[in-house]
This record gives C-alpha cells, sequence and structure tokens, in this order.
C-alpha cells in the first residue's frame, strides 16, 4: 500500500512539477528531502516514510527532450549503472575492442547510425527499445564516425589545394560557429540538426550521378561542332538548374545562422528556398555566401517561366500571379554566365562544408554527457521527474 508521503510526491509529479533536488540523509530512520518547481511555484517534501524514500533514491541524473538535466525513475538501477560504467570506460578498453569488431566484421551496423541518432534526437518516446542500438553500439558508431571525420578530412585538405571556391566555404563556416555558441554540446548539435532537415550523405551520393550525365551532355556537344547561343544556353541553364538542387537545400541552414547572428533567439525552423535565399543576401557580410545565385531560376524553369530572348540577349524570369505571366526579374547573357560560373564555386564549397559540419556535430552528440545519459535510459527509464 502506498505511503502518505508516495502518494504526495507522485501528485505532485503529476501536476507537472520537475524535481529539482534530492537530499538523502541515512539517519535513523532514513531521511529524504525532494524540492519541486513548476514556472515560479516551488514546493518541498520532508519525510521518513520507508517507500518516499526508496522513490527518492531511484530517481538518477537524466537529460530531457531538450537536453536539460533532470531527474528520472529507472526500472533498474543497477542496469543503468552498469550501462553509465560501460559508456564511461575508465580502462579505455571498448574503442579498441569495438575497432576489432568491425575489422574482423564480427558485428554489421546494418542501419545509418546519423539518421537513427536524429530520429531518437527528435523522438518524443526516446527511451523505446527500438532505440537500443544506440546504446548497444555506442562504440562502433563512435570509431565509424571518427573514421569518416579522418576521411572529410583528407578531402578537406585536399581541396585546400585545388579549389579556388575557398572563400566561400571559409566565409560560410565563419557564420555556422555561431551554432557553437551554447555552453551543452547536445544543445549545439541540435540547434543545427533542427534547422538542417536533410540527410547530407544521401544528398551527396545524388550529386556524382547527376555530375556524369553533365559530362556525358558535355561530351555530346563538343561532338556537335557548335550551334547557335539561344540554343547552346539551354544545356548551360539545365547545368544550372542541377547544381542549384542540393544549394537550395543548404539555405535553410544558413539563413537560421544569419538569423541568429543578428539577435534572433529562436528563428523560425524552416523558410520556403525564396525567403531563405533573400534573408541571406540583404546581409552585408554573409551575403557574398549567395552573390550571383538566384534559386527562382530553378522554380521558374519547373514551371516553364523561363524565355531566353534572343532579340535582346537576356535571360526572362517570369512567376505566375493571378492567372498572368509576371516578369520577376532578367539577365544578359553574360550577367548569366558569370551566375554559371559562381554557382561552380558554390557546389563544392557548400557540400564540403555541410557535410564536415554533420559529421562534426555528430560526433559532438555521440561524446556528450546528456546524450550518454540519454542512450543509457533506453529500454529502462519509466519517466522524467
Amino acid at each position: 500500500m502506498p505511503s502518505k508521503d508516495f502518494l504526495r510526491i507522485m501528485k505532485i509529479l503529476d501536476d507537472s512539477y520537475k524535481v529539482t533536488s534530492i537530499q538523502v540523509t541515512l539517519s535513523e530512520p532514513p531521511k529524504i528531502v525532494i524540492d519541486f518547481s513548476k514556472d515560479s511555484l516551488t514546493k518541498t517534501i520532508s519525510s521518513t516514510e520507508e517507500k518516499a524514500f526508496w522513490l527518492a533514491v531511484s530517481m538518477k541524473s537524466a537529460v530531457n527532450e531538450k537536453g536539460d538535466s533532470c531527474f528520472g525513475i529507472y526500472r533498474n538501477r543497477e542496469e543503468f549503472d552498469k550501462t553509465i560504467r560501460y559508456l564511461a570506460d575508465p580502462q579505455r578498453i571498448e574503442i579498441p575492442a569495438a575497432e576489432k569488431r568491425l575489422q574482423e566484421a564480427s558485428l554489421k551496423i546494418d542501419y545509418v547510425p546519423a539518421e537513427l541518432i536524429s530520429t531518437f534526437l527528435d523522438s518524443k518516446n526516446k527511451y523505446n527499445k527500438k532505440f537500443s542500438k544506440l546504446k548497444e553500439n555506442y562504440y562502433e558508431i563512435y570509431v565509424l564516425s571518427i573514421i569518416h571525420l579522418q576521411e572529410i578530412n583528407n578531402a578537406y585538405e585536399d581541396y585546400r589545394k585545388k579549389s579556388t571556391s575557398t572563400p566561400i566555404y571559409d566565409l560560410t563556416s565563419e557564420l555556422f560557429r555561431i551554432y557553437q555558441s551554447d555552453d551543452i554540446p547536445l544543445r549545439r548539435s541540435r540547434k543545427y540538426l533542427y534547422y538542417c532537415g536533410f540527410d547530407i550523405s544521401f544528398l551527396v551520393s545524388q550529386i556524382k550521378p547527376s555530375l556524369d550525365n553533365l559530362l556525358h551532355q558535355r561530351d555530346m556537344l563538343a561532338k556537335a561542332g557548335g550551334m547557335p547561343a539561344e540554343i547552346g544556353l539551354h544545356y548551360i541553364l539545365e547545368e544550372y538548374l542541377s547544381f542549384s538542387e542540393p544549394i537550395t537545400r543548404f539555405l535553410n541552414p544558413i539563413r537560421a545562422a544569419v538569423e541568429l547572428s543578428e539577435g534572433v533567439q529562436n528563428p523560425e525552423r524552416k523558410y520556403d528556398i525564396v525567403k531563405n535565399w533573400e534573408i541571406i543576401r540583404k546581409h552585408p557580410k554573409y551575403g557574398e555566401i549567395v552573390k550571383d545565385f538566384d534559386p527562382r531560376i530553378r522554380h521558374a524553369k519547373a514551371h516553364g517561366n523561363i524565355v531566353i530572348n534572343k532579340d535582346t540577349h537576356k535571360l526572362e524570369i517570369y512567376a505566375d500571379k493571378n492567372g498572368k505571366a509576371v516578369k520577376v526579374t532578367e539577365y544578359t547573357w553574360d550577367e548569366f554566365r558569370t551566375m554559371y560560373h559562381r554557382l561552380c564555386l558554390m557546389l563544392p564549397a557548400l557540400v564540403m562544408l555541410m557535410y564536415m559540419q554533420n559529421l562534426v556535430m555528430t560526433e559532438l552528440v555521440i561524446l556528450s554527457s546528456e546524450y550518454k545519459i540519454m542512450i543509457a535510459g533506453i529500454d529502462n527509464l519509466k519517466r522524467l521527474v
């Protein structure tokens, strides 16, 4: 039968109060003092009842959906303590063991760790058994993240030596430091991933086939022996649209970073492509990132609203307004050629940066104490309090 103070504690928790501190005194009889808060309200329960005492000592450190510290009640306290010791790895034996398992293929990772981590962090039911692999394969996932970071670092060094697009990379990298401003690593990563909202690995995997197709098209055009400018421009336009597609996906986290740099506390999670672009290009410094880029071209082409005017030598962009085609902007053929060359610099710079950023942010999550406490509660935590 639950005791009086036990029921009082549970009633306070059911009223959405949070535990702020727990004091345990091993006197005779043992005594507990629990402090609660909700908004500006506070309550305190002091008790020597046995069931209230064991309820208090069953509460352990946990992390809520925002990455903030709190308390949780676990089904199996010994299992939780065992998992925490495993994740702490004081003897430093787990990483070499995980490396060996991966090398010998005795353990197969048949899922995408970054995707599962992202789903886990966004889930309202983080402690569901379906996320158990994040706990069981913690060190394998960590080793794989190190390998991927080493690979992208090697690619980055090669990129720095060969590319002329590094100013775009450097400027965007400087802007993205705004995502590092929080003291808690998990919250830093969650803020960035909140605005990112796409699978960079999948996106990168789709770019290479597109580039292969473009190279094949260029080879055919070279063998054609020339053509009128207005016809050739159609092919250049197709390339521009192919390069634009991944870049439009990158605009949202760039826009959010611009707004954060301007002091906006909680930018909107997502805007449409054109609004993202408009916010970025208006910034006196970071507008340089999208210089000579116009996503309206991509949108207009998709809706048949582009005219290549051979009389004026201009590319005219239209939009549908109230059932009529209205010109929104135009570019001379020379201006569009400049835009195309600029886009060829933007694509590798932003792909490299976004890929690096995602890997770093994922590793920050994996190494954070908050994340380790979260996964320690998988299939064990009964409730946050």
